[in-house]
Order: structure tokens, then C-alpha cells, then sequence
């Protein structure tokens, strides 16, 4: 649903904003930092968004809420129910 939407750039663009995704970032890409490994422990980077066990990390400041209302727009989130039913 997300895939090729303006929102992940959204969303890449604020990771950087936040301490926890930075901390991971720099635990990921920089060796030389003092992380516990355990931590990082299913994280990935990938075209600039953080994952943790294929899970995309949204941050706070209405990205969150921008995710859910962009889920359950599409029609194939939805409930379907059959319009002939009486």
C-alpha cells in the first residue's frame, strides 16, 4: 500500500529528526560507535527508512497517523460485505 508513495519520502526525510532511529542508524552503518549489538538485533536500513523484522519504523509528528489513514483508505483494506444482502 505504501510502496512508491510520497509518504515514505516523507517519512525518510524525518528519520534523522528522532534520537532512537539516529542511534540505530549510527549502531548499523558506523562500527566504531559503542552499541550494544543486541540492540540492533533485526534492524535494516533500506532506501533511507529503518526496519525492524520487516517492519517499516514510522516516526511521531503525524506520520503515524498519516500510515494508518493511508491503510484503511484503500479499498482493499476494507471490510467487504455483499450489496445484494437484504
Amino acid at each position: 500500500m505504501l510502496h512508491g508513495d510520497s509518504l515514505l519520502v516523507e517519512i525518510a526525510k524525518a528519520l534523522p529528526t528522532e534520537k532512537f532511529p539516529n542511534a540505530i542508524k549510527d549502531g548499523l552503518t558506523d562500527p566504531s560507535k559503542p552499541t550494544n549489538k543486541e540492540d540492533l538485533d533485526g534492524f535494516r536500513l533500506e532506501g533511507g527508512l529503518l526496519y525492524r523484522d520487516h517492519l517499516l519504523y514510522v516516526p511521531e509528528g503525524g506520520y503515524r497517523t498519516k500510515v494508518l489513514q493511508k491503510c484503511h483508505e484503500d479499498p482493499l483494506a476494507g471490510h467487504f460485505w455483499r450489496y445484494d444482502d437484504p
